[in-house]
C-alpha cells in the first residue's frame, strides 16, 4: 500500500468510522467535537485504545485484529502528529490494562511496528500485574 500524502489525525478518524460503526457511533465524537488543541488526539486515541479492551474483554478477537492492523497502517504511513500520538496514547492505554489475559491477547495480535511502539512504553510504563 503506497500512500501519497501522509495520513492525518482526521483521515485515520474517518477510516477508522467507516470500517468500525462501535467506532462511528462512539461518544467520545460528540465529547471532543468542538475541540481544536493537539491533545484531543491523546484524549480520543486513549478512549478508542479502551474500546478495542472493551472488545477483546467480549472476545471479538476479529475486530481488535482489524483495528490493529489501521493502528500499524498509521504507524507506516501516518503524519508526524498521528504517529506521536498512536505511539504514546493508544499504546499506553493498551499497556495499563489492568486484565493480563486481554492485555497479552491484544499484543499477540499486534503487528511489528505497533508491538515495537509498546514494547518502547515499557521503558517508562509497567504493565499493571
Amino acid at each position: 500500500m503506497e500512500q501519497d500524502k501522509p495520513i492525518t489525525p482526521e483521515t485515520f478518524y474517518s477510516r477508522l468510522k467507516n470500517h468500525f460503526p462501535r467506532v462511528a457511533n462512539h461518544n467520545v465524537w460528540a465529547e471532543w467535537r468542538n475541540e481544536t488543541e493537539d491533545y484531543v488526539h491523546s484524549m480520543i486515541l486513549s478512549t478508542l485504545a479502551r474500546e478495542v479492551i472493551l472488545w477483546a474483554q467480549e472476545g471479538d478477537y476479529q475486530a481488535v485484529r482489524s483495528f490493529l492492523n489501521e493502528i500499524e497502517k498509521a504507524f507506516e504511513f501516518g503524519d508526524t502528529i498521528l504517529v506521536s500520538y498512536i505511539g504514546t496514547d493508544f499504546t499506553v492505554s493498551i499497556l495499563e490494562c489492568k486484565d493480563s489475559r486481554v492485555r497479552e491477547k491484544i499484543k499477540s495480535l499486534m503487528s511489528p511496528r505497533t508491538a515495537d511502539a509498546y514494547k518502547t512504553n515499557l521503558g517508562g510504563y509497567r504493565e499493571p500485574n
